[in-house]
């Protein structure tokens, strides 16, 4: 028999924490070391259980924390601010489980689970979330819950056992325990100091306790508690209120404020609601109802203003106290997924992204396939007439697979008309979510069992051993369904953590056989989606490679690195790969078959060795001066940044962006990087503010990837005349229906470039002082021609303006795979005579100094790269932070953009034309259409218009703001800035 001993280090702790799992002993691993990778999704968002919300003093931001991430998002706009990560392992290592800001707003902490003498709690400095400051000691169990007194002195946490710290905060020091029972055992639904003076409460599911502070003293008696605490406490024995029983509490008493969330039931419903009262009114003053699952976390802002409530979904919900109106529901990306399964013939993951009701949701039994992700086309459609998508097999050659529950334990078992052959004993915990018997001899075992349980655990038993054979890892959160291909090649699994999973069953197994998913894909609430394997490979709709990544941890005391594979995008952007790895069932055989026709294609590799990522990583960025946070009377301000190679790979290029726009080289200093190494530069250059917020950032790129942007805020209080000048709109729209070889001809091209250019000159005199117009449609759209525009544009353009870029024509590759935009003489047997080379549209986007809009329609002839499979997309490449562009498309990649002689448009165009024509577009009803109202109205309208066949795609920069950028016609004009 095989040992996990013989296995590779990496999977060495999946394996251990299965074998716990399901009641095999095996040594407890250890924790895990710097260095360590792992491939992660990232829902930009809390996923899982929300375990704790927080509000900075100044309101400003929110924070929020579950899984093993801190999410803290911006109060004014409702956009994700940042993220915190730190060391992880295996199991609940490293997960995040209380937040809070220190009164004073210059520390966040974090309380996560660890049981090592390094500490359980991360102190973050505000101004300089990068890095872990410190960690403090105090606890050797998870903490749960973290308090400060109202003058920052004193602080308060509790970890799983119940026991209470009372650390002297200035001094970092605990010089107080506290143990008020068991019965609480760290889930305290209140604590904190709800008065101005130094009274703790520590509030469990039975009982409660008043604590002094700092001499740490449960109060016997209520002798010696505040008036307003008393009456709290009488209240909450006496009236019919939600306090001990509550979801979660938070006491403001010198606000007169307290907030509580509980759920009520009615048969097989439930109701989810916060309520807001005075302390010493019974009857609440605002009950807030917007949550759909259960509440898990609640906070209050300083002033008791804002409430913030999280739940078991990841959900936060930001609210005002006084009336219980939303103010911001803050959700991550993802959708669950409640079934799954591959049709081999039509090439389509089927899958279910809505639950059964009622009795109908049961083992084996979670959701009913209703769409498919076409493979081929990549995108979300309809079933196909006939497709099959296999089920959970659970009757098979006589013999018959059903659950037990017997003494509190689960298990399972074979049975035939004989009797019982084969019993499973699978304990009391995980739950088993869902079954099946294998049907074929892939395995090299007799009627194998795989099982999915309620946390993500997948395995194969062998019923004639009752030992499991294969451990399928992957999966994070319930199992909702797992099925066999019809040949036996390979088993789909879908899963609550949004992931659909397909498995190669190919080998032999042993007892310690771990296996990772052939193919995983991830499809967001609004079908952005990424395909990918463990070792890295993928391909994605434009922005949405930065969903999964590589997790690297740097140590308990310091702050983990999170890559998106977007960064890696020049090694692992591999659509060819993905391609064949269905048909070849094995990622080997697919590299082989995509590299034979890709001209010197890379050698494989597996970027989560920690070797192999050492030697391929970007480089590392930090800037220097201006120090976040900055406030300047001066319009320019100097930017020095420091560039550092992690590996042997000299660094190529860098670039300083602006509120989120390339910067451009003039006046850029560098310092440093003689010779052909170029390991370490600092850069400096001065640059020119806009009145108001700023961001400064910078990125750098080596041949094989490019770092993530490091990004700081300064302010520019500018004299009030600059304030109030309106920027100017450049618009460039380009549409060509007549093509000097007919053949090519379209329909509507021409017309979609001149009513999307007309539709802007209502903005004239409004939002924009002046709207510069150039239009080039059919025999204007030459070669020639469009690159004299862009040159004229490039000319025109200030840093305050606006551009505004319209392409609706053919785009032709050539035998190279090298991407063309259509003109009107294009001959696709001559492109590099005859068409523009897409390369001349992102040198321009990176010249142009103003915010870039750019949309693209170049789809007619199946997207703007074509429907066949391909090793580079230019508008996936696009999208990214270097161009600092916000991009529309009329589709994804490899669907065909359609259009309609009941339109007179295309589908995206008129989607477009009506949205700017619509007051109802303007969703905060603030007058003016931002980036993601646009992306709302016109996604919905496109689906409706084409019934689901067109999926147009919105990418922002995650250095480029939510911008307003359109008046509606029915606002009056005003003085209003571009922000």
């Amino acid at each position: 028999m095989n040992t996990a001993s013989s296995l590779p280090m990496r999977v060495l702790p999946l394996v251990a924490a299965l074998l716990v799992a399901h009641g095999v002993g095996y040594l407890e691993a250890a924790a895990p070391g710097a260095g360590r990778v792992q491939m992660l999704v990232d829902l930009r968002g809390i996923s899982g259980p929300v375990n704790g919300v927080a509000f900075s003093p100044d309101e400003k931001h929110v924070a929020a924390c579950g899984g093993k991430e801190v999410r803290i998002w911006d109060l004014e706009t409702g956009e994700l601010h940042y993220t915190l990560r730190g060391q992880i392992g295996d199991g609940s290592y490293g997960d995040c489980l209380a937040v809070a800001f220190s009164p004073d707003n210059c520390f966040l902490l974090v309380g996560i689970s660890n049981q090592t003498e390094m500490g359980s709690i991360r102190v973050y400095d505000t101004h300089d979330l990068t890095e872990i400051r410190e960690l403090l000691p105090g606890h050797r169990l998870p903490v749960t819950r973290l308090a400060f007194s109202h003058d920052s002195r004193y602080l308060a946490t509790a970890d799983t056992s119940g026991m209470i710290s009372i650390f002297d905060w200035p001094l970092r020091r605990v010089i107080a325990t506290v143990t008020p029972g068991d019965h609480a055992g760290g889930q305290y639904n209140a604590f904190g100091f709800p008065t101005l003076e130094p009274f703790l409460v520590a509030r469990g599911k039975e009982t409660s306790a008043v604590i002094t502070v700092p001499a740490g003293k449960i109060l016997p008696n209520q002798k010696y508690v505040p008036t307003s605490l008393v009456r709290w406490l009488e209240m909450q024995s006496s009236a019919n209120l939600p306090g001990s029983a509550a979801a979660g509490v938070d006491l403001r008493l010198d606000q007169k404020t307290w907030i509580a969330a509980s759920t009520d039931k009615s048969g097989t419903s439930e109701s989810h609601w916060v309520a807001c009262w005075n302390p010493a009114i019974a009857r609440p003053r605002s009950t807030y109802r917007g949550h759909q699952r259960t509440i898990t976390s609640l906070a209050l802002s300083q002033s008791c203003r804002l409430a913030a409530s999280g739940d078991q979904g990841g959900t936060v919900h930001v609210w005002e106290t006084a009336t219980a109106q939303p103010r911001f529901v803050l959700r991550n990306v993802g959708q669950p997924c409640y079934r799954a399964g591959l049709d081999m013939q039509s090439r389509t993951l089927g899958f279910a992204p809505s639950p059964l009701r009622g009795a109908q949701w049961k083992h084996n039994s979670f959701g009913q396939i209703d769409r498919v992700f076409d493979l081929r086309r990549r995108a979300v459609v309809g079933v196909p007439n006939g497709a099959i998508f296999p089920a959970e097999a659970t009757d098979f050659s006589g013999t018959r697979l059903s659950l037990t529950y017997i003494g509190q334990r689960y298990g399972l078992q074979l049975s035939s008309a004989a009797g019982v052959t084969a019993a499973l004993d699978l304990g009391q915990e995980p739950a088993p979510t869902c079954f099946a018997l294998l049907r074929h001899g892939q395995l090299g075992v007799a009627q194998p069992i795989v099982v999915g349980d309620n946390r993500g655990g997948l395995v194969c038993y062998n019923p004639a051993t009752r030992q499991p054979c294969r451990h399928f890892v992957g999966h994070s959160a319930l199992i909702t369904s797992l099925s066999e291909s019809p040949d036996g090649r390979l088993m789909t699994t879908s899963s609550t953590d949004g992931t659909i999973r397909v498995w190669s069953l190919g080998g032999r197994p042993t007892t310690a056989d771990v296996v990772e998913p052939l193919l995983s894909l991830l499809m967001t609430a609004r079908q952005e989606w990424i395909l990918w394997t463990p070792e890295g490979y993928y391909e994605a709709s434009p922005g949405a490679g930065d969903l999964v990544g590589l997790h690297v941890n740097r140590g308990p005391e310091r702050s983990a690195q999170f890559l998106p594979l977007h960064q890696f995008r020049r090694q692992l952007y591999r659509p060819d790969i993905i391609d064949g790895l269905l048909e070849a069932a094995s990622l080997p055989d697919a590299i082989a078959a995509a590299n034979a026709l890709v001209p010197n294609a890379p050698p494989p590799v597996d970027l989560r060795q920690a070797e192999t990522i050492g030697k391929r990583s970007p480089p590392e960025v930090r800037i220097i001066n201006p120090l976040p946070g900055t406030v300047t009377k001066e319009r320019q301000v100097d930017v020095v940044a420091e560039i550092v190679s992690q590996d042997d790979h000299p660094i190529t290029d860098m670039r300083l962006l602006v509120n989120g726009r390339p910067g451009g080289q003039k006046g850029l200093m560098i310092v440093g990087g003689e010779g052909e190494k170029k390991s370490r530069l600092s850069i400096s250059q001065s640059v020119l503010l806009l009145p108001g917020e700023n961001t400064i950032s910078v990125l750098a790129s080596n041949a094989l990837a490019t770092s993530v942007p490091v990004i700081v805020t300064i302010t520019y209080e500018a004299p009030e005349e600059e304030q109030n000048r309106r920027p100017k709109l450049h618009l460039l729209s380009i549409g060509v229906s007549e093509y000097a070889i007919e053949r090519l001809n379209l329909r509507y091209a021409h017309l979609d470039a001149r009513e999307f250019a007309h539709s802007w000159e209502t903005q004239r005199g409004r939002l924009y002082s002046e709207v510069a117009t150039t239009l080039l449609v059919n025999q204007e759209a030459s070669a020639d021609r469009i690159r004299i525009a862009m040159k004229e544009l490039l000319a025109a353009v200030d840093r305050r303006d606006v551009v505004v870029i319209f392409l609706s024509a053919h785009g032709v590759r050539d035998a190279q795979l090298e991407y063309y935009l259509g003109t009107h003489e294009v001959d696709p047997k001559d492109l590099p005579a005859t068409g523009v080379h897409f390369r001349e549209v992102t040198e321009l986007l990176e010249q142009l100094p103003g915010k870039v809009l750019m949309f693209v329609d170049t789809c007619h002839s199946a997207g703007i790269t074509g429907a066949k499979s391909i090793a580079a997309d230019p508008l996936y490449e696009l999208t990214s932070d270097e161009y600092g562009t916000i991009v529309f498309a009329s589709s994804l990649s490899r669907e065909v953009s359609l259009e309609n002689e009941a339109w007179g448009h295309g589908a995206f165009t008129k989607a477009i034309l009506e949205t700017f024509a619509d007051k109802a577009s303007d969703l905060n009803a603030d007058g003016y259409l931002s980036l993601t109202e646009l992306e709302q109205r016109v996604y919905d309208q496109v689906q409706k218009l084409t019934d689901g066949l067109q999926h147009p795609v919105m990418s922002r920069p995650a250095t480029v703001p939510n911008i307003r950028f359109y008046q509606l016609a029915q606002a009056e004009p005003t003085a209003t800035q571009s922000q």
